[in-house]
């Protein structure tokens, strides 16, 4: 008997998992706060698996050791058909694996992201696992989304938790994405625009491809659920 559609996911979510347990990232169930995030990675990316395809990451290691990437490791095993990049501000150079490249960028830096996308995408699949600070992922979604391919996929990672530096007046990168859902007034636009040095028109243009968003939970068991609500956001570009 062939295998339902349901079964064939919980399969290569299955899959996935284990490569980020054997690897160490905390995108599985077995490593660093057990996130679970790759039961939605493969809900979203089953489709791509042996297909050719540019993934990008930004964030490459908790340990900023500058030699392992967890993720970008995971990723290769499970797309082999897949070119993948990561960015980091740390220097990640010293790591190599199949079909990876890492390249120190700053996310907060507008210039640089689009110079990188422009000789390097454009994307299929884009990741942010960064700073986590709302502003540096608002940043790099403005700069890199005009890279992602019709119909391809943005991920932002981890919106439950910003860091100490996280300025008091910043949009939330979680309020943003719920306050699209409901549309986003031209004066949100303008001062989003502002504060991040982009014009209107740009952001406007970029929030207007958006065709779904949809959040997903952290299953850390160590912490408390509630606080883990909305953690891993994915937002797909129209076809």
């Amino acid at each position: 008997m062939a295998a339902s559609g349901a079964d064939s996911v919980a399969g290569i979510a299955a899959s996935l998992s284990s490569l980020a347990d054997e690897h160490g990232s905390d995108k599985g169930f077995g490593a660093g706060l057990r996130h679970g995030y790759t039961r939605a990675y493969a809900s979203a990316l089953s489709g791509y698996r042996d297909k050719p395809l540019k993934l990008l990451e930004i964030g490459l290691s908790i340990a900023r050791d500058g030699v392992y990437c967890p993720s970008l490791a995971m990723w290769s095993d499970w797309l082999p058909g897949a070119e993948i990049y990561g960015l980091d501000i740390h220097d990640f150079s010293a790591f190599q694996h199949d079909r990876c490249q890492t390249f120190q960028v700053d996310q907060t830096d507008p210039a640089a992201l689009q110079a990188f996308a422009a000789e390097h995408g454009p994307f299929d699949v884009i990741i942010d696992d960064g700073a986590h600070l709302s502003d540096a992922q608002q940043i790099s979604f403005f700069a890199l989304w005009p890279t992602l391919k019709p119909g391809g996929f943005y991920f932002i990672e981890d919106l439950h938790f910003q860091p100490p530096t996280e300025p008091a007046d910043a949009v939330k990168t979680k309020a943003l994405f719920h306050g699209w859902r409901g549309g986003l007034s031209p004066q949100a636009i303008w001062r989003l625009a502002r504060r991040h040095r982009f014009q209107p028109a740009h952001v406007a243009g970029c929030l207007a491809e958006i065709t779904a968003v949809q959040f997903f939970d952290s299953q850390s068991p160590d912490r408390n659920a509630f606080l883990m609500a909305d953690a891993l956001l994915a937002v797909q570009k129209a076809g």
